[in-house]
């Protein structure tokens, strides 16, 4: 969801299936917010429901990933992209 470029890892928070038309297109762009408010929105209700580990949860909350974002907009960094 998050460009690799900009977080340089791929967190399992931020993995999204998709088809490889789409990945292709997105490239290193942040999507438009609604993108990542849902899936933000999908990790936090799989929190909940995950047993806690030794190395804690592989998904962060909504205001986390929020922050993310908007830090990666901070730098200015190419959002907007559409499916």
């Amino acid at each position: 969801m998050i460009p690799w470029s900009y977080l340089l890892a791929d967190p399992p928070w931020d993995l999204v299936l998709t088809c490889t038309g789409c990945n292709s297109s997105k490239s290193d762009t942040l999507p438009s917010r609604q993108f990542l408010d849902k899936l933000a929105a999908v990790n936090e209700r799989r929190a909940k429901l995950a047993l806690p580990t030794a190395f804690g949860s592989p998904l962060v909350s909504i205001d986390q990933a929020g922050r993310y974002y908007d830090a990666a907009l901070a730098v200015e960094w190419p959002d907007g992209w559409q499916p």
